[in-house]
């Protein structure tokens, strides 16, 4: 009877581990994302790492507007933290002026981009 709560000590102690290691890697791969209520942020690096340019607003053109990021040219990972109520979608195009749109960005969502691809432009959006 013992070695049974034993086994089941021990099978309950690897599962409270198992659940605090995957905490932490979560943890750990948001760390990387680092961008302020309102902004949206590229990264030169993957997962939010490397030189990072940060908006909150629009902008024509990311080389010769009010707010250059000359940084870099192929983003490779994204964070918008855009504000529920006001457009809070992030469109990014590969020119300026807003043309030829490669992608969008939910509010609170982050992640890679394919690093393809260079970004120019973007613009606050209600919806993707």
């Amino acid at each position: 009877m013992t070695s049974i709560k034993i086994r089941t000590f021990a099978v309950a102690l690897a599962t409270i581990g198992a659940t605090t290691l995957t905490a932490s890697s979560a943890q750990a791969a948001q760390q990387g994302y680092d961008c302020d209520t309102g902004y949206v942020c590229f990264y030169s690096g993957p997962n939010g790492t490397g030189t990072r340019c940060a908006w909150l607003v629009d902008d024509p053109d990311w080389q010769g507007g009010n707010i250059q990021c000359n940084a870099f040219s192929v983003p490779r990972s994204i964070y918008n933290m855009g504000v529920a109520g006001y457009p809070d979608h992030i469109a990014y195009y590969q020119e300026t002026d807003y043309v030829n749109r490669k992608g969008c960005t939910a509010p609170g969502q982050y992640g890679n981009l394919a690093g393809t691809y260079s970004i120019r432009s973007h613009k606050w959006h209600r919806s993707c």
